[in-house]
Parts: C-alpha cells; sequence; structure tokens
C-alpha cells in the first residue's frame, strides 16, 4: 500500500512542486466559498446573530455584586469568566438587569452554580423578568460543569485546579424583546445555591425551516418528538431509505433520543432539522464510547449536508480521556458541509479522524456558522491526514482544550495534513492548552481569528508534544490578521508557562503577519528548543505580564515579556514589532540571544491602548475598532467599567533632605479607568527606597471616580513607623499603589512610578538651601522689573512662580556643584 505521505515524498524527489493534497470541492461543500484573509480589523472574528450583554454592563441589586479577577488567580471563578467579571447572586431576590439595544428572543446565559462533593452537580434555576415581570424560570444544572486539573482531568473535586466553572443554558422568549426593554436575571434563592451569571447573548431566532421537498421526514418512520423514548430506528430507517431513494431527510421541531453512537451512512444528502433553536437531538447514554455521529467512511459516505439543529449529550466525563464520545467524528469523504450546527456537553465538538485500515479521509470538509460549545476536550481536531477542510464563521467556546487543532499525526502511515484553514471564529473562554493549535502538516491557513479570556490556555499553540509527522515536512504555515485577548498563562494544568503565541519544539517555516496581542497574562511571544524559520511581521504586543506574576516553572523566574525565548536553538526574525505596557524592565528577555533577529522595534512607553470588542451581531459591526490600534485610548476592556488607578506624582517632606532627616512620604494617585474603586476599599499603597518597602499607606478608603485623583500619605510601615530615615546618597523612590491587589483593574501592571531623591548631608543642605534663596531673590526682582512693563501673571511662567518643584531643583542643582567643588580640594 502506498501511502499519500510515501507518494508526496516521491513526486518531491522526482521534482515536482504540485501539490497532490489539493483538489476542488465538487460535492455539498462547494455551496460555500471561504473567503481569504483580509487584513480589515472590522472583518476579524464570527459573525454571528447575538448581542452579547456582559456582566460589568448589568444594574445589580438585591445583593447582587460584580465579582472580578484581574490577576488570573486559579483559585478564583472570576478568572474563568468573560472579561474576568460575572455577577453573584448570592439570594432571594438579587438580580442583574439589562437594558437591550435590539430586538430579540432568544436568550442565550453563561451561569455558574456550585459542584456536589462526588463531582455530579445538582440542579437549581434562575428567574427571567421583562419589562419587572416574571416571564419564565429557567432551570439549571451543575451535571456537566466542574472538571480538576491536575495534569489529566477529574471529575470529582480534590487535588487540581478547578475548571469548567461554567456553564450556558438557552431559551425562546414568548414575546419579542425591542430596544429599551430591560430584561433581569433574578435569583429566588432556589434549592440554596448562591449563582453567578457571566452573561446573556439576545438575538432574534428565525423562523422554524418547513419540511424541504424531495425529503423524507423521520416522523414518517415513526419517530416522535419529546415522547421521551428512544429514536435510533426511526431516523436509521430514514436515513436509510432516503440515501436509497436519493431523497433527503427532515427533522421536525422537537427533541428527540439516540441512547448509541449514531453510525451514518449516506452520500448526496442533506439532513436538516427546523433550526437551533427548534430541531434537538438528545444523545443520553452517559457511558463512553456511547454516542455521538460517526461518518463510517470507506467509500459509504460522501457529499453530507448536516445542519440546522441543537445536539446534546448526557456526557459528564472524559473516562480518563477515552470517553470516544464526540458530536461528530470518523470522517465524511469528499464535500460534505456541516453547518449551523449548535452543539454541547461532548467529549469534543469535532474529532475528524479513521482509525481503521484501509485509512479513509475527509477532504474537502467545511464545518461553518457552527456553535461549538462547553466540550470537555477539543472544539474541532483536523487529524489522521484531514486535509483541504475549513473551520469558517464559528463560535468556538468554553472547550477544556484546543479550541482548533491540526494534529499530523502518522497512526496507520497516513498522509500528512495539508492545505486547512481556520478562518473568521471567534475562540474564547477555553480553559486548556490552545485556543488555535497546529501540531505540524503544510499549508495551512489560519487567519482573521479573534481569541479572548483563555485560562491556562495560549491564544495560538505550536509545539511538537505529539507524536506524528509534526513538521517535517512543512514549507510554510500562514497565520494573519490574528487577535488574541488576554491569553496565555502562568501556570497552565501540567505546571508550565504559556505565551499568548507560544512555539516550542522542532517547530519550522512558519511565518505570522499582522498579529495583535492584548493584554497577554504573561509572556506575549515564547518560543524555545529548536524553532526554526519561524517569521512575523507586524507584531503587537500591548500588554504583556498583566497578571503581575513571576512563575519560574521554565528557566528564571520573570515578569511578562513581549518576547520570551527560553533557550535551543531558535531562529526566528521580527520586523516591526510595536509595544506597548510591558511589564518586563527588558522588553524581550531573551535567555538565549542567539538567533532571535528583531527589526524595528516601536516601543511606545507606558500609554493607553484599546482592546477591540467582542464581534457582536451585523448590526452593530461598524462600532467595532478600525483601525485596530486606538491612539490615546485607555486599555479598559470594551464597556466595561473598571478602575485603572494610576501614580501621577510622589512627594517628600522636607523636599530637600539631609542625612539622618525622618522623611515623610505621599503620592497622587489618579484612577484612569472608566469606573470608580470599590467603596470603603483600601486604596493601599507602599513606598520602596532602592526596590525594598520602607513604609506603606492603608487607611485610605475614598471611592476614586474615572478621572480623579487622590493624595495617600505613609502612615506606618515594617517598622512600625511612619518615617523613613534618610541615608546619605543618591537613591530610587517607587510608588507601588494597589500594591496587594485589594480591587481588581483594567491594567495591574501600570500602578508603579519611580523619582529619583538626593539625600545630602548637613552641610550641602544648608549651602544649597543658601545658593537657592539667593537665585530666588534675583528671580524675583527680575519678576517686578517685568510687572512694570505690563500687566501679566508671571508667577505661573517662570522663576520665582514655578513653585515648589522648581525651589527641589535648583536646591538639588546647587547641591551637586558645591558636592562637586568640595571634593575636586
Amino acid at each position: 500500500m502506498v501511502t499519500g505521505g510515501v507518494l508526496a515524498a516521491a513526486l518531491l524527489a522526482a521534482g515536482l512542486s504540485f501539490d497532490i493534497y489539493a483538489r476542488e470541492a465538487t460535492g455539498k461543500s462547494a455551496q460555500l466559498t471561504i473567503p481569504e484573509a483580509d487584513d480589515n480589523a472590522m472583518s476579524i472574528g464570527a459573525n454571528m446573530p447575538y448581542i452579547r450583554y456582559d456582566s460589568c454592563e448589568a444594574e445589580l441589586g438585591g445583593g447582587a455584586e460584580l465579582k472580578t479577577s484581574y490577576d488570573w488567580d486559579l483559585e478564583e471563578i472570576a478568572s474563568q469568566a468573560s472579561n474576568q467579571s460575572y455577577v453573584n447572586l448570592p439570594g432571594d431576590g438579587a438580580y442583574a438587569e439589562w437594558t437591550v439595544e435590539t430586538s430579540g428572543n432568544g436568550v442565550t446565559m453563561r451561569f455558574t452554580l456550585p459542584d456536589t462533593a462526588d463531582g455530579m452537580g445538582q440542579d437549581g434555576s434562575l428567574d427571567v423578568y421583562v419589562n419587572g415581570s416574571k416571564v419564565k424560570t429557567v432551570d439549571l444544572t451543575s451535571y456537566y460543569m466542574w472538571q480538576y486539573m491536575d495534569g489529566s482531568p477529574k471529575d470529582a473535586p480534590g487535588k487540581g485546579t478547578a475548571c469548567f466553572a461554567f456553564d450556558e443554558v438557552h431559551f425562546l422568549l414568548e414575546e419579542m424583546l425591542e430596544p429599551g426593554d430591560k430584561i433581569r436575571i433574578q435569583s429566588s434563592g432556589a434549592n440554596g445555591l448562591i449563582y453567578g451569571v457571566d452573561f446573556i447573548e439576545l438575538e432574534e431566532a428565525a423562523a422554524p425551516i418547513e419540511q424541504p421537498s424531495n425529503s423524507y421526514s423521520i416522523a414518517d418512520f415513526g419517530a416522535v418528538a419529546d415522547d421521551g423514548k428512544d429514536d435510533y430506528e426511526a431516523i436509521t430507517a430514514c436515513v436509510a431509505a432516503a440515501n436509497e431513494d436519493q431523497k433527503d431527510v427532515y427533522i421536525p421541531a422537537g427533541t428527540y433520543h439516540i441512547n448509541q453512537i449514531w453510525s451514518l451512512e449516506a452520500s448526496d444528502m442533506t439532513i436538516t432539522g427546523a433550526g437551533i433553536w427548534y430541531t434537538n437531538i438528545q444523545f443520553t447514554n452517559d457511558k463512553p464510547q456511547s454516542g455521538g455521529i460517526a461518518g463510517v467512511g470507506n467509500g459509504k459516505i460522501n457529499s453530507i449536508e448536516f445542519c440546522n439543529m441543537y445536539i446534546n449529550s448526557n456526557l459528564r466525563s472524559r473516562y480518563e480521556e477515552q470517553a470516544i464520545y464526540k458530536c461528530f467524528m470518523g470522517t465524511y469523504g469528499n464535500d460534505s458541509y456541516i453547518h449551523d450546527i449548535w452543539e454541547d456537553h461532548f467529549e469534543c465538538g469535532f474529532w475528524i479522524a479513521d482509525y481503521d485500515a484501509p485509512v479513509d479521509y475527509s477532504d474537502n470538509l467545511i464545518i461553518a456558522n457552527c456553535r461549538i460549545r462547553n466540550n470537555f476536550a477539543d472544539g474541532v481536531n483536523f487529524c489522521q491526514g484531514t486535509s483541504n477542510s475549513s473551520v469558517y464563521n464559528c463560535s468556538i467556546r468554553n472547550n477544556g482544550d484546543d479550541g482548533l487543532a491540526v494534529w499530523n499525526n502518522d497512526y496507520l502511515s497516513v498522509k500528512d495534513a495539508r492545505n486547512n484553514k481556520f478562518c473568521y471564529n471567534t475562540i474564547d473562554l477555553s480553559w486548556r492548552a490552545g485556543a488555535i493549535a497546529i501540531y505540524g502538516g503544510d499549508g495551512h491557513e489560519i487567519y482573521n481569528n479573534y481569541i479572548r479570556d483563555s485560562f491556562m490556555a495560549s491564544g495560538i499553540h505550536l509545539n511538537t508534544t505529539f507524536s506524528g509527522y509534526k513538521f517535517n515536512n512543512t514549507k510554510n504555515i500562514h497565520f494573519a490578521n490574528n487577535i488574541i485577548i488576554s491569553s496565555g498563562t502562568s501556570n497552565e494544568s501540567w505546571g508550565s508557562e504559556l505565551g499568548a503565541v507560544d512555539v516550542i519544539g522542532s517547530v519550522r517555516n512558519i511565518t505570522f503577519d499582522n498579529t495583535y496581542i492584548y493584554s497577554a497574562q504573561h509572556d506575549g511571544v515564547r518560543v524555545g528548543d529548536n524553532v526554526v524559520n519561524i517569521v512575523f511581521n507586524d507584531l503587537y504586543v500591548y500588554g504583556a505580564g498583566v497578571d503581575g506574576k513571576r512563575p519560574d516553572k521554565i528557566s528564571v523566574a520573570h515578569r511578562g515579556a513581549a518576547v520570551m525565548n527560553f533557550g535551543g536553538n531558535a531562529l526566528i526574525t521580527i520586523s516591526r514589532m510595536y509595544l506597548r505596557n510591558i511589564a518586563n524592565t527588558n522588553i524581550n528577555f531573551l535567555i538565549k540571544e542567539d538567533g532571535i533577529e528583531i527589526n524595528d522595534e516601536i516601543n511606545e512607553g507606558n500609554i493607553g491602548y484599546q482592546i477591540p470588542p467582542y464581534p457582536n451581531a451585523e448590526v452593530l459591526k461598524s462600532e467595532k475598532v478600525a483601525p485596530l490600534i486606538v491612539e490615546g485610548a485607555d486599555d479598559a476592556p470594551d464597556t466595561c467599567e473598571i478602575p485603572d488607578i494610576v501614580v501621577t506624582d510622589i512627594m517628600w517632606e522636607p523636599e530637600l533632605p539631609a542625612e539622618g532627616d525622618d522623611i515623610v512620604f505621599s503620592a497622587v494617585i489618579t484612577n484612569q479607568g472608566n469606573g470608580a474603586t470599590p467603596a470603603e476599599i483600601i486604596n493601599g499603597a507602599q513606598f520602596q527606597v532602592d526596590g525594598i518597602c520602607v513604609v506603606w499607606s492603608d487607611t485610605n478608603k475614598t471611592q476614586i471616580e474615572p478621572g480623579e485623583s487622590v493624595t495617600i500619605t505613609a502612615n506606618s510601615g515594617p517598622t512600625g513607623k511612619d518615617v523613613w530615615p534618610a541615608v546619605l546618597g543618591r537613591h530610587v523612590i517607587t510608588v507601588w499603589v494597589n500594591d496587594t491587589a485589594r480591587y481588581g483593574e483594567s491594567d495591574m501592571q501600570n500602578n508603579k512610578l519611580s523619582k529619583k531623591m538626593n539625600v545630602l548631608t548637613a552641610e550641602e543642605k544648608a549651602q544649597a538651601e543658601m545658593e537657592a534663596l539667593s537665585s530666588q531673590t534675583t528671580e524675583k526682582t527680575t519678576e517686578h522689573d517685568a510687572q512694570e512693563g505690563e500687566e501679566k501673571d508671571y508667577h505661573t511662567a517662570k522663576g520665582y512662580g514655578v513653585g515648589i518643584a522648581a525651589v527641589i531643583i535648583i536646591l538639588i542643582g546647587a547641591a551637586v556643584i558645591y558636592h562637586k567643588k568640595k571634593t575636586s580640594k
């Protein structure tokens, strides 16, 4: 048997340059043309029909409170929420309410509620109010939620990080909401549980799809909606008859149950439901290898269109990673098209691979306009030689392993994976591995994706950890126009670090164009080992190390850098790198600098930036940020009202310090965010001399509104005193506000300011004061003479009127001159 990989190698050896894997779609997938890359900022991310209303935009009442975690503490549930914030509903009457901007009757709610000791979860409910009137009670469960990561996932509480803290539920309202209406999610205290709400999404649910012509309905073969009975025989009988008679298959509105794997054999057929809000397929078995849709391959399936339904399961465990319970698995032959599917709660959303000889492949498979959510592992994995296939315009959310992946495995000597596309997708809230992961192959294109809010996961992940051909035959894999927000981690599930873009191992021949990294939790880009010919053109790292941590899992402990190379023989080139707000003082923390070439580094310093907002429905597309980089904007996420505290000035008394003086430190702190600091919470700060804390302030509880400033003064310190005895010489005074993170901020890495101080001897101070006084008298005379010629407010222009700051500069200058004269004798 000659495999694709062997044949490709032979052709290359013969000097032939064409790609034997490339082929043009002719069947069902030919209905959709995948757009090429577009560097217009308004075209990045999936175009979904809903509008998201985040927790930080809600009006709260009845004891509800906004929980936040802007340092990505692994123990904080808010670290797994969008914008790292959610509304906590502690009891009866607590609510979050939104005023809607657009019409809609379809609501998706992302929620959290506690697990149980055995990991099986518990049931509860929340009420929905519209314009003050209760319209619905929504049943909830934590049955599917909570996985505990200590390397491998566990189902019950114990050792490991608690992940999968949020799930979602969707429902239809009887009446359409109109702009200006209010929708409220309120707790009744059901079952005595504490609930949390991350966000709601609102859309207009389209009318149910009628049965197409030239189709059979499963109802004609005995399937009855909503009767709680197994419908597998009726469904498979309908598909077999339709395949024999060259018909399509229709699954009407309602819920249909299947208690086993659905083995699908058919060609040139459309299987459609009545729509994602109406037709539900529920796999009822919770055991491994007992659910999901399996394309049988071996020439028995080709050109299938599968669409317009919601698919759920009763799986709630990965069974030590042996569940084999994917929503779609196996292979789908040539030219299949899966679209407008909403799937929840499987091991994986799509795992496209054949593990039986002779191996069959999926070629020109298109997955489009789907919602791939809340799975225990991957959203989509193209494996075992899957080629020329695409994931386009999909929402991939809250998955417990790679969101989108290509695994270039070599099991059964399959061919290399080639020419796959991941484009125009939104991948958010991943809680392990990477939002997009490429583990080898060639010719892949990954472009115009919006990645956000990863937890213990990178945004883009390339490595050679897994078995297979890996990158052995890679000539070029191309990434372009991808936005990565709040991703990477200082501590993932295996105890390592991950960059927002993470390229590790024998990865080669990768090109990144127009990569936008915002608020990387740790490093913006992390490389290491033997990566070769990795090229970044126009790399933006706006915010790195925003979690404030110094992990030492790899190499040495360090704050987040724009680029981190932890060693090996890396060969990378970066052309045009734009930087803002990088936590590490060494912008590029290169443990090994050989092989790293950086051209045109533009470091704009500690200035603001605006995060491109979450892609919403087309009606609001025009409000997306264009261009991506907005000068002078603050860096608060989207419209969430979150404080951002910075130090704008440092003062001390006496202003001209001499050795032995008791120095009293003060600082001006300013809220440059778009939300007030919490009421009755201390605006704490430590005052450091040459990097060592000498005093602190921990009594000021002023609620600082956006744009306002307050002055804080040291009131205590490590020695129990509120002053620092001045030590002769030059020093660097640093003030670190909100140093113990008493409240969350949109940026925790701009909380320090440093200023130089020179402590004189008593003689130097006396001489400096005399010279300053003489200079002050001279300049005051000059001021008087000038005022005789014309009236003006010379006091604010120069000389005597410059104020205390100028006097300090003069005194220090005079002291330096005196000191030089004295030491030169």
